[in-house]
C-alpha cells in the first residue's frame, strides 16, 4: 500500500501499517493485544450482571483490605472476604457501614480467635527455641513435671502416655535426669495445675469493676468422646482490654 492510495482512502479512520507492524485485535470483551487501549461505546454498555470490578490507584481506606468491590446488576457493591455478604460499595455511600460490618462478622472473629492462637504457639515455639542456645543449664525435676503435665492438658494426650515406651526413650535421650512420673502423680499435677489457674481468673474477676459476659459451648473431648460444658467470661479490665 503506497501514500498515494493511503490519502485517497475513504475511509479516515485508517492507518497505514507497515510491513513490521501487525494490526490491532479487538476481541468482544473490549480486550486488544497492543498495549493501546480501545474506546468501544457498545462494548462499555454489556457489562455482566456480576463482575470484580477494579479501580485504577490505590484504595484510601485500609477497610479494602477486608473486602472487595463488585458489580451486581450495575451496582455497585463490597463484599466480605470473610462471610460473602454483599454491602453497599459505592464512593459516595462511604465506608462506616463497612467498619461496622467487620465488627460484627462472625467469620472474622473466628479468623481473629484462629490467629491469635497460632501466634501464642508461634510464639511458646520461639522462646522454646531461643533457650537451646543458653550455656548454663540447671536441671529442675518440678518444673519438667509441670511442663508434661502442661502438654498433656494442651494437645489432650492420655495419662497412659507415662508408660509409653516410646516416650520414655525420647524423654531420657533429651534429659538423662527426669525421672518418669507414674499415671496417678500426672493427674494430681494436671489438678494442681487447674486449681492455681481457677485461683488466678477468680483473682482477675475480682479486681473487675465492670459488667462480665457469661457464655457456655459444649464440646466433646478427642481422645475420651466425653462431652463437656465450658463457661467463658468476657470483659474489659482497667486498660481496656478484651
Amino acid at each position: 500500500m503506497t501514500s498515494s492510495e493511503n490519502n485517497g482512502s475513504s475511509n479516515p479512520s485508517i492507518t497505514p501499517i507497515s510491513n513490521h507492524q501487525s494490526p490491532m485485535m479487538v476481541a468482544k470483551d473490549n480486550t486488544t493485544t497492543c498495549s493501546t487501549p480501545l474506546d468501544r461505546p457498545e462494548d462499555a454498555q454489556a457489562q455482566p450482571n456480576y463482575e470484580i470490578t477494579e479501580e485504577r490507584g490505590r484504595l484510601k481506606s485500609v477497610v479494602w483490605n477486608h473486602f472487595k468491590k463488585m458489580k451486581v446488576d450495575g451496582k455497585d457493591k463490597a463484599e466480605c472476604n470473610y462471610c460473602t455478604r454483599l454491602l453497599v460499595g459505592g464512593s459516595k455511600n462511604g465506608t462506616i457501614h463497612l467498619h461496622d460490618h467487620l465488627k460484627i462478622c462472625p467469620r472474622k472473629k473466628f479468623k481473629d480467635i484462629r490467629d491469635m492462637k497460632q501466634n501464642i504457639l508461634m510464639r511458646d515455639q520461639h522462646n522454646v527455641d531461643s533457650m537451646a542456645g543458653v550455656n548454663a543449664y540447671h536441671f529442675d525435676q518440678d518444673e519438667s513435671r509441670k511442663e508434661l503435665a502442661r502438654m498433656i492438658i494442651l494437645h489432650e494426650y492420655p495419662l497412659s502416655i507415662v508408660y509409653h515406651i516410646g516416650f520414655r526413650r525420647y524423654s531420657t535421650s533429651l534429659q538423662p535426669l527426669f525421672k518418669m512420673v507414674c499415671r496417678n502423680t500426672i493427674k494430681k499435677d494436671i489438678m494442681g495445675i487447674y486449681d492455681h489457674e481457677r485461683e488466678k481468673s477468680m483473682h482477675e474477676i475480682e479486681k473487675n469493676h465492670n459488667r462480665i459476659a457469661i457464655t457456655t459451648d459444649m464440646w466433646t473431648s478427642q481422645n475420651k468422646k466425653r462431652g463437656f460444658m465450658v463457661v467463658t467470661a468476657h470483659f474489659i479490665e482497667d486498660l481496656w482490654r478484651l
